[in-house]
Formats: structure tokens, sequence, C-alpha cells
């Protein structure tokens, strides 16, 4: 059974200016967080790669007045680097909440930071924060640029381990993120939508639904960040699974886990869970609730549509 567990690498240099860089296991991602009065210093300092010499995103994060809500601002250096777009914002009088540096780079000189596509979706998150009332943002929205399906997906795959680097380092006010409803891989906006019309079965917190009318289940979900996708109690599984599903061990083990510890328990002629349960996929679960390998029409879908 694969460990859903996700490990981030904090590094605290020896070095009294607050430095921290997060860096996730096996990815080329990395988010190097310091405070704002640390940046003429750090310039100056020998990091290898350096990541003020580099292009990629940062975002400037403080309170001001004494208020509870922090500001942040999200932007991008490209082509220019971080460090000169820093100092730029460093004479700006509209950024005197700033407090906190995170700067969103790459460990790789082999790698790149996909820049458009995490400042944009980096901004709507943001924006999402503002309206649940958890931050302050005063910047308008940036256009998604138009990447291929293989390339739009190494971009997300990107933007989620940043995010967890984030909150590796104390920023949750990025939830995950919107993605395409047709990918099982994407991830959710974290934000609870109303149950639909006739459906009186939704708890109150589903944010995701799986409907298959051929084995006739229903489930329902909540991903409150990526890579923590939890199905929710009363939600339908298939009693009789397809014998290609113990062609994978790992599924196997996860099913029988489930059952024994009573996540999943008999109701009627069917399976439900009894318990949520959260999972490292949307895929993971949906192969699990309906007891093959997620091939079909049937897909996670997000609730109210």
């Amino acid at each position: 059974m694969r460990d859903s567990t996700k490990w981030v690498e904090i590094e605290l240099p020896n070095r009294p200016d607050g430095l921290r860089i997060a860096t996730p296991l096996g990815r080329p991602c990395q988010v190097v967080a310091f405070p704002r009065k640390a940046l003429p210093n750090l310039r100056r300092k020998t990091l290898d790669p350096h990541p003020l010499d580099r292009q990629g995103v940062y975002v400037l994060r403080g309170l001001l007045g004494g208020t509870t809500r922090p500001e942040l601002y999200v932007g991008k250096a490209e082509p220019r680097s971080v460090g000169l777009r820093l100092s730029e914002h460093a004479k700006d009088k509209e950024k005197a909440f700033w407090q906190e540096t995170y700067v969103i780079t790459t460990n790789s000189r082999d790698s790149r930071v996909p820049v458009s596509f995490v400042e944009a979706r980096l901004i709507k998150l943001l924006k999402e924060a503002a309206k649940e009332g958890r931050a302050d943002v005063n910047q308008r929205d940036e256009n998604i640029p138009e990447l291929t399906r293989m390339e739009e997906h190494a971009a997300q795959d990107f933007l989620d381990t940043a995010i967890l680097c984030l909150r590796a380092l104390g920023v949750f006010e990025f939830g995950a993120d919107v993605t395409s409803e047709n990918d099982d891989h994407a991830v959710g906006s974290g934000g609870t939508r109303s149950a639909p019309k006739g459906d009186s079965g939704a708890p109150d917190n589903a944010e995701w639904v799986l409907i298959s009318k051929k084995d006739d289940l229903r489930a329902y979900a909540r991903e409150p960040y990526p890579g923590n996708f939890i199905v929710l109690p009363g939600s339908s599984v298939q009693g009789e699974v397809n014998p290609k599903f113990y062609e994978d061990p790992d599924l196997k083990v996860l099913r029988e886990y489930l059952i024994e510890e009573q996540f999943i328990v008999v109701s009627g002629k069917q399976l439900r869970f009894e318990k949520e349960y959260a999972f490292d996929s949307r895929l993971t679960a949906k192969k699990i609730i309906l007891g093959h390998h997620g091939q079909g029409r049937s897909k996670w879908k997000p609730i109210g549509e």
C-alpha cells in the first residue's frame, strides 16, 4: 500500500537571518523563506543555486495595524530575477505590509518553474481565501497560460508541491487548487459547495460526488488540500470487485485494511463508509469505491454541477 504521507525537508542554515528552505523529497521544487529585513544580507550570501538569482514566483506576507488577517501579494520574476523584483518592491510604499518572503523556485539547474501558471493559480486561491475572510489581497487576476495537457499536468504537479512546501513553512492561506473536473488526478478547490437539488443524502461538508448508476453507487468527498482526498461517511462501495482489481496488490491491501478497521462496513446488499478516510488522490478513492481500475464514465464531479 502506498503511503499517502508527503515528506518535506526543512533546512535551517546556520545563519542569524531567519532563512528557511523547504524541499519536498524527490521533487525539484523548493520554497525559500526569509524575513524582509534579511533581503540585503541574503543577496550577499553564497547559496548554490542562489534563489534570488533565479526566475520564480514569490509571496509577500505580513500584518499591519494589529490586524489578525494577513495581507499577501503574489508576483512572478520572469525574465528578471527574483532578487531584482524584490528590490523593486522594497521601495514600494504599497508593500509596507510585507514582513515575510517566500520564494518558489527549484533546487536544480536543469528544471524551471512554470512561472505564469503558478502565479495565476496562487492569485486565484488567495482571492478565494479573501472571500472566506482568511486573508487580505489587492491585486488583479492573471490569465492562466494555454498549455498542452501534458504541460498542464506537470505545472499542476509543481504547484501542488509548492503549496505543500508553503504549508510546511506555516503559510495556510492557499487551499487546494481548482483544475479540470475531468482529471482524476486534479485537486479540489477546498471550498464547500451546496448539495445538488434532490440529493438529500449529501453531507453538509461534501465538495465532490461520484455517481455510478450502473452499480447504484453514490459517494461523497471533500478535499481540504492537495493529496488529502477524504471520502465521507455514508458513501456506498461496490461489494463485488472486478477480478483484475486484485492484480494491484496495493489496492487489495488497502481494501482489506479499510474493511478490517471498519472504515467500510456492510450495509444491506452493499458496503458503505462508516468513517471518513483520507486517500492520496481522487483516482485511488474511485478505484476502491467502484472495485475496479477506475476506467469508465463515472467521475468525481463538484457538488451542485
